[in-house]
């Protein structure tokens, strides 16, 4: 019997930054305070 993909299933976040811009670095902080909240690593 072949292994359920949606228990094999993880979570990931790929972030593309810029340097130059503000909202990527206020999206850091969202992004941070998501780690937090959430119950299992990411």
């Amino acid at each position: 019997m072949a292994a359920d993909p949606v228990d094999d299933a993880t979570d990931s976040v790929t972030v593309y930054s810029d340097y130059v811009c503000p909202f990527c670095y206020l999206g850091r902080q969202s992004l941070a305070e998501y780690r937090e909240t959430r119950s299992e690593p990411l």
